[in-house]
């Protein structure tokens, strides 16, 4: 598959990229491109580099390069904290950072090495494409931690490939004249879908301005542009929801929903929006190389829900997708247990941390084979149609706006700042999912508290409110009882 994006980058003349309203063809993509592939070349004797996240033409060319080589990539984010972004750099054992302004160089440690993208040699010889090794990283990405430290999950160029070959195989078809919408940010691994799987078929790419209000900036391009194909979160959708009876956008061929539990309710308010298209449900961890199971949604949809919920479908081709009860595995209709996904999209596991892969990572005889799986932590369980209904986390572990986040890690930041019990509640107000800090016998100012949290912890993990507790309630079990922490919070 990677092949396919080298040679449309050498031969096509289209645009590849609209990035804050400015075009850029395949050729001038391919230019940097091939400059950064020589560049690579010369650091030969490392894993990955780390990227600067920016919304422009060089990150992105970066990204490719990166993708097209034996060498994998770190995105790391300029707007988190200084401390966060060294924890990444020296998880992932970054010896070379590349960033697109001068000022990136700020950001990371001073060991490092920096790397400014314009003053990468500009080359005339052509780096001709050799496929990279499967066992060589594609990508690091990292999520949320539970025990303050955000957790870098290692998919290899193996990972990667079983996935593109397995998307292509399900009938979502993305043409050459295709207009895509990408809106994630770069930390996220819907990312790496919504990048190549365009830049195979020769596709373009439209960017979203994330300094501008991210979903005024979606609707903005959505409008403006003949946008095709769109991959949406729910939660966008939602804050669009008062904008959707003005919003028509009868181009849009195929929308794809991801990365949270999607509603019924908030389909049938998006339906009318996108009168021609195709409305599919991916469902996916980061563990799994992006997506894992898919869902196209008909006139049926409303007959087999859970919650509102809608079904995340059937296995992708190559997956297989198990659900485990305390009793083992299950096939039996309507029996809920836990999601396991196997398959050669399922990652190498976290870097620097066996414990937890030996954890999550496991073996399973299931059939006639021996299977490696992950254990998603998500409850599921297969309706009668032999669809796969997602029922909610077994842990404490949420989605906000697309981001993975463990509620846990917020707690640990604040419990280090106050010395006092913390509880961290997620709960949804009029269709959004909010982040709600309950603390327990605290006399500190709120504003110090949430001050801190910010130089600790990306925005989309920083509390709405600091709520205040003489006492936690308990349950029977005088265990701490965040139902009751979650029903206090008033909608």
């Amino acid at each position: 598959m990677l092949k396919y994006i080298y040679r449309n980058l050498q031969n096509l003349k289209n645009t590849a990229f609209i990035i804050n309203d400015t075009p850029y063809t395949y050729e001038e993509t391919y230019r940097l491109v091939n400059n950064y592939l020589s560049f690579l070349q010369t650091l030969s004797d490392i894993d990955s580099i780390g990227i600067v996240m920016h919304n422009d033409i060089e990150t992105y060319a970066m990204i490719i390069a990166s993708v097209l080589s034996d060498t994998g990539y770190v995105i790391l984010n300029p707007e988190n904290p200084l401390e966060r972004n060294a924890i990444v750099v020296y998880d992932a054992k970054l010896s070379c950072i590349a960033g697109s302004t001068e000022t990136d160089s700020e950001i990371i440690p001073s060991d490092v090495e920096f790397h400014f993208l314009s003053n990468i040699e500009d080359i005339m010889d052509i780096v001709p494409f050799q496929e990279p090794d499967d066992k060589k990283t594609a990508y690091i990405l990292f999520t949320s931690g539970s025990t303050g430290v955000p957790k870098g999950v290692r998919i290899t160029k193996k990972n990667l490939r079983a996935f593109l070959q397995s998307f292509f195989e399900i009938p979502i078809e993305i043409k050459q004249e295709d207009h895509l919408l990408q809106m994630f940010d770069l930390t996220f691994d819907v990312s790496v879908a919504m990048l190549l799987l365009p830049l195979i078929r020769g596709a373009t790419i439209y960017t979203v301005n994330s300094s501008n209000i991210k979903y005024l900036d979606i609707a903005r391009v959505l409008t403006s542009y003949p946008i095709s194909v769109a991959c949406l979160v729910p939660s966008v959708v939602s804050l669009l929801r008062p904008f959707l009876p003005e919003i028509n956008l009868p181009k849009v061929r195929t929308c794809i929903l991801t990365a949270e539990a999607t509603s019924n309710s908030l389909l049938n308010d998006l339906r009318p929006s996108i009168p021609n298209a195709d409305i599919w449900n991916l469902y996916g961890p980061t563990e799994a190389t992006v997506w894992c199971l898919a869902y196209l949604t008909n006139p049926h949809t409303e007959m087999e829900l859970y919650h509102d919920l809608i079904s995340v479908g059937h296995p992708m081709p190559g997956i297989t997708a198990l659900i485990k009860t305390d009793d083992g595995i299950t096939d039996a209709m309507n029996e809920k247990g836990e999601l396991l996904i196997g398959g050669e999209q399922v990652a190498w596991g976290y870097v620097n941390d066996e414990k937890k892969n030996q954890t999550v990572f496991q073996m399973i005889h299931h059939g006639s084979q021996d299977l490696r799986c992950y254990y998603t932590g998500d409850i599921a369980f297969f309706n009668e149609h032999g669809n796969i209904m997602y029922c909610g986390r077994k842990d404490h572990q949420v989605k906000i706006q697309g981001y993975r986040i463990e509620l846990h890690e917020i707690e640990y930041h604040a419990k280090k700042f106050t010395n006092c019990n913390a509880i961290a509640v997620a709960k949804e107000i009029k269709g959004n999912t909010q982040l709600f800090l309950c603390v327990e016998n605290f006399t500190g100012a709120d504003e110090d508290l949430i001050s801190y949290l910010q130089n600790k912890l990306p925005v989309y993990m920083i509390p709405k409110q600091v709520i205040h507790y003489k006492q936690f309630p308990v349950n029977s079990s005088s265990k701490i009882d965040r139902k009751k922490l979650e029903h206090a919070i008033e909608s």
